[in-house]
């Protein structure tokens, strides 16, 4: 069987889902052989062969003692030591404690390492090999320091694509291996504020306002994703999603409106945004803006679309606002466009001709 070899995943700093499922990183390396460990001859040790017996050494002469010997070894021996009695209270002690003390020298302290011996705050390769390294020894805290330092402290990761990617795993690290969710929340809220549309980020942050009951924190979340996104279907089920909780949960006319607003502005779906508006303004009793609104509308329109808006324009004016020379100066303009035309308005009440002469 011929060696194979077996590559390790990617580096722990990018999205490629090393801390997802149960598999850990590995190192490359040559699988052995093993066929060639059975059919290779191997060499005669004598192992197998009958143990010989020694030759016979002849008795060695015993030495004559001298007199200072002997006499030593006249003395009788001094009686043991009596022991000491033994105490109902007492507990046999661990052997570590019976071992005899080694004194040693204390150890000299390690330098901090410089940026020039590469430390993994100031080289990224170095910081990619401890987190893998840490990875694969399961020893989640410590990995999750390694980020927080990587975070605060290395100078490579002041990008923000680096710090967002190291911010999503040290937020997989809380919330995977370590089950603290407080501090995966804490990690998954500074990662939306450089991605404000990450969806894993909203969908466990919204999970977590959902059931505190924050709808606050919920619809700014829900809002800062509509701007954040570039598709613009997406960017439309945000704003649903966030009119949704400012009507059914804050109930905020003002908060429907922002909403919807943001999408206008973006120039996404203008006319079910327009629709919308206008009718959330009416609702809401924002007649100022209805008339800010439709104002732009006309400015933006041609022709008898045009006509309609400044129309409507006139109506806010007339009917909510009871100004008369704005209203006055938006008539003016649809005379002007259509001078032979019989101007009807459908609000109560009149308008000084004056005002609209020219």
């Amino acid at each position: 069987m011929a060696g194979s070899k077996v590559k390790g995943p990617p580096s722990p700093s990018g999205d490629d889902g090393w801390l997802d499922g149960g598999t850990e990183p590995v190192q490359d390396f040559e699988l052995p052989d093993l066929d060639s460990l059975f059919s290779e001859d191997v060499p005669d040790t004598g192992v197998n062969d009958p143990p010989t017996q020694p030759k016979p050494q002849p008795a060695a002469k015993p030495k004559a003692a001298s007199p200072a010997r002997a006499k030593a070894a006249a003395k009788p021996a001094p009686p043991p030591p009596e022991p000491e009695p033994a105490h109902e209270d007492d507990e046999p002690l661990p052997d570590f404690v019976n071992e005899p003390e080694v004194v040693t020298e204390p150890p000299p302290k390690a330098a901090a390492p410089s940026p020039a011996e590469g430390d993994f705050l100031s080289d990224q390769t170095k910081f990619r090999r401890e987190a893998q390294q840490l990875a694969r020894a399961k020893d989640w805290q410590r990995l999750a320091g390694t980020f927080s330092a990587a975070l605060e402290a290395a100078p490579w990761a002041d990008p923000p694509e680096v710090k967002a990617s190291l911010l999503f795993d040290l937020a997989r690290v809380y919330r995977d291996r370590l089950r603290d969710l407080p501090s995966a929340e804490a990690a998954f809220r500074r990662l939306v504020d450089i991605e404000p549309a990450h969806a894993e980020a909203i969908q466990f942050l919204s999970e977590g306002y959902e059931q505190k009951g924050d709808w606050q924190s919920l619809y700014l979340l829900t809002t800062g994703a509509i701007e954040a996104t570039w598709d613009p279907a997406a960017r439309l089920d945000w704003t649903r999603r966030a009119v949704a909780i400012a009507e059914e949960r804050l109930r905020s006319p003002d908060l429907v409106l922002d909403a919807w607003e943001r999408l206008w502005n973006l120039g996404d779906f203008p006319e079910e945004a327009a629709s919308a508006l206008s009718e959330a303004y009416r609702r809401g009793a924002r007649w100022d803006r209805l008339a800010t609104f439709l104002k732009k509308q006309a400015e933006q329109a041609q022709g008898p679309t045009r006509l309609m808006a400044l129309r409507e324009v006139s109506e806010a004016y007339l009917s909510a606002l009871r100004s008369q020379d704005p209203a006055a100066e938006v008539l003016k303009e649809i005379l002007q466009a259509r001078p032979h035309r019989t101007l009807t308005l459908g609000v109560p009440g009149a308008i000084d001709v004056g005002r609209i002469r020219h």
